[in-house]
């Protein structure tokens, strides 16, 4: 008789700080209904992979989950795999994390589980080479990729019908292909399909194998499918088709096979994810590039043939495509050398290094380094918990005494690793990250007791499913056919379109514009105003007599005024309170000539509340002058000289300062993102501009910007008009 082995191999994970009601609903939704239909049916036999962020929650929340996985475990109706704890891409972080993350998650397994664990699951099946001797290193046997992986290293689709040894430095380990084509089938297309599609591989001798490895959210979480599966019943006659057809289908894990059937050979993997994740890290124009060429491949019926040699991005090209990305994980490995630093030193209440070090790894979460279509790197909380975990490392190495502890500390340090060094400015709870070499800009700006970075933003940028919105469909076909997310574009809200701006920079605070004074609030929103200079990419000077405690920057370089160009020097010092958290910074504008035409200096700020774009704002004018702003709306105030936003989800106010009364300019940064529910707009950012106009002939203008954290919970400010 003709027979297949089977292994099913799902994997469950929710991302570090995404909120308990989302985790809940995967939970009732997903989770729960999915084990529940497995214990009726003691003849399944599965792999299952659950992160160490999703197992820490459900011991908090659900250790009922738990203790019906230690029943499937002792029924030896599962094998559990282990993994990076906190879910890292692992080519991402250093070796020894990807070691150390994965003894945590084994040790979990084991003491919990009651289960050794013999292999792991890869994050986001981003393999590079050099992962083989890190896994192994960690007690690994075999991990499982994708075919795509297999089939850039030449080999056929009858050639991936079981599993092959690798290795680097003379570390080996095992490796399996996952099958695209299930991954697809499943949980998409009738049982039946896949039995058939089972079939085709089915053969004689012993030991041919298919392996579907994938999200277990597809079975009740994503969009459409706790109806298909569970409500409709297609898990249950899933696993009633296996059963039915188990004389020939048989279902093994990965360990068991292993134990039965020898390697195939050899393989090399070159560097690659799934299909599809090496889509999404390419640049725009080189994805529409790709999809183009996949379908001229389709059209003249070559595709299948040629697909193997067709291969998408790297998934480091994210740090690229994404500054935000990029500096958020070279602060996690900055923090990251703080902490290894403190233990290298001995420092004293070494008991909090580990601790540290644990935070960082939280740090390491992949979901908001990356965007394709999830949400990733779209969603503010879910950088904010990345941000919040960096933070609290930072500060527990500081009470350790080998962090950045005096009242006041400049340090030059390059954080990014582009080979300029950064400034950072830190004083009590405040640190500031300038780029001199980026118009002398603040990069990030950290509140370490409320463990938050205010300018967690992310610039508007062209992304290739853009291009679909005026093509879009509903994910839910008729009768109960369900597409996959992959396959599916819905629209959200109305109107989307119309927020299809697109940013030059990345929205950081003190980008210093000089405007010509016609240019109006709706440009500077659409990004379509002229500039009349270069200062917001200039880099600037550092000055080294600066005074303690402070950083002084200057640049200085033509204004283009008709009709007659003039040279201006921006001079800003940048400062922070000893007594409060309060940043400080100073305008000091020099023309080497007095100005023919009139102009407007606008230093930009932008900033992330976390409470969303539903805030309220007061914004105070000359005496007792105030009005209340929506911040989710754009609008601008007249001889502003304070701003006053508060924030319920930290508990405190945000307070701007301008010495100088100025037109205020204010409007919500909002970006057109994917995530599985279809295309919606996502809240990343307030901008703050205050315009001071320079008449003609004006040779020097001093202006100062002062922004205060206020935590309400230590002072009596009272505000009715701040409630949202």
């Amino acid at each position: 008789m003709r027979k297949i082995s089977f292994v099913f191999c799902i994997h469950n994970h929710q991302p570090v700080g995404n909120f308990d009601s989302v985790i809940e609903d995967s939970y009732r939704d997903g989770y729960f209904p999915f084990i529940r239909t497995l214990d009726k049916h003691p003849r399944i036999r599965i792999v299952l992979h659950v992160s160490g962020a999703l197992l820490e929650w459900m011991e908090r929340c659900h250790p009922e989950y738990l203790d019906a996985i230690y029943k499937l475990v002792t029924r030896g109706q599962l094998e559990l795999m282990t993994g990076g704890f906190y879910e890292p891409v692992l080519p991402a972080v250093p070796d020894e994390d990807k070691i150390w993350q994965t003894r945590k998650l084994s040790a979990f397994l084991r003491r919990r589980l009651g289960f050794e664990p013999r292999g792991m699951w890869l994050a986001e099946r981003v393999w590079e080479p050099s992962l083989a001797s890190a896994i192994a290193g960690a007690g690994v046997e075999y991990t499982v990729v994708d075919d795509s992986h297999f089939k850039s290293s030449g080999l056929t689709e009858e050639e991936l019908l079981g599993f092959y040894l690798t290795e680097d430095q003379g570390a080996v380990i095992k490796v399996f292909s996952g099958s695209k084509r299930l991954r697809y089938l499943i949980p998409f297309a009738d049982p039946e399909e896949t039995i058939e599609y089972l079939r085709e591989y089915a053969s004689e001798k012993p030991g041919n194998l298919l392996v579907f490895a994938d999200d277990g959210e597809k079975f009740g979480i994503w969009p459409g499918t706790a109806k298909r599966c569970y409500e409709d019943g297609w898990l249950e006659r899933f696993f009633r088709t296996l059963e039915d057809n188990s004389e020939w289908v048989e279902l093994v894990t990965f360990s068991e096979y292993i134990s039965k059937h020898p390697p195939l050979g050899w393989v090399f993997l070159p560097a690659a994810s799934y299909a599809e994740m090496m889509e999404w890290c390419l640049p725009v124009g080189a994805q529409l590039r790709y999809k183009e060429f996949l379908r001229s491949l389709e059209n003249r019926g070559e595709l299948a043939r040629y697909e193997s040699f067709v291969k998408g991005g790297f998934w480091r090209n994210f740090f690229s495509r994404y500054p935000e990305s990029n500096w958020m994980h070279k602060r996690m490995l900055f923090a990251r050398r703080q902490v290894v630093s403190a233990s290298s030193a001995g420092a004293s209440g070494e008991a909090s290094v580990p601790a540290a070090l644990n935070e960082v790894w939280k740090a390491q979460c992949n979901c908001a380094y990356w965007h394709g279509v999830f949400g990733g790197l779209y969603l503010p909380h879910l950088r904010e918990a990345i941000y919040r975990h960096i933070i609290r490392a930072e500060r527990m190495v500081a009470e350790t005494g080998a962090g950045i502890s005096a009242p006041t500390s400049v340090e030059h340090v390059d954080v990014d690793g582009d080979g300029e060094d950064e400034t950072i400015l830190s004083s009590g709870e405040i640190t500031c990250y300038l780029s001199p070499l980026s118009g002398g800009t603040i990069v990030e700006l950290d509140h370490r007791g409320f463990e938050i970075n205010l300018i967690n933003t992310l610039a508007r940028r062209r992304e290739a499913y853009h291009d679909q919105l005026k093509t879009s469909s509903n994910p839910v076909k008729s009768g109960n056919e369900v597409v996959s997310i992959h396959d599916a574009v819905t629209v959200k809200e109305e109107r989307l379109e119309e927020l299809l701006f697109y940013d030059r920079l990345p929205r950081v605070c003190l980008l210093d514009h000089v405007l010509p004074p016609e240019t109006s609030l709706s440009q500077m929103q659409r990004g379509s105003f002229e500039e009349l200079s270069d200062f917001v990419e200039a880099p600037y000077e550092r000055k080294e007599d600066a005074a303690e405690g402070q950083v002084v920057l200057s640049c200085s370089g033509p204004v283009r005024l008709e009709p007659v160009s003039v040279g201006l020097t921006v001079e800003k010092t940048v400062s922070l309170s000893q007594d409060e958290p309060s940043l400080f910074v100073k305008y000091a504008l020099s023309f080497d000539a007095e100005t023919s035409s009139a102009l407007v200096f606008a230093p930009e700020l932008n900033l992330l509340f976390p409470s969303g774009s539903g805030l309220n704002g007061t914004v105070y004018g000359p005496g007792s002058e105030r009005e209340v702003l929506a911040l989710s709306k754009a609008s601008e105030f007249l001889g502003a000289r304070e701003l006053r936003v508060r924030d319920k989800h930290f508990g405190f106010d945000t307070v701007i300062l301008f010495e100088n009364a100025t037109k205020l300019w204010h409007f919500p940064v909002r970006t057109i993102s994917l995530s599985e529910g279809g295309l919606e707009s996502i809240y990343q950012g307030t901008c703050i501009i205050p315009a001071w106009l320079l008449p003609p002939g004006s040779t020097q203008l001093y202006l100062s910007i002062v922004i205060k954290l206020e935590d309400r919970h230590h002072t009596q400010t009272a505000d009715s008009d701040l409630e949202q």
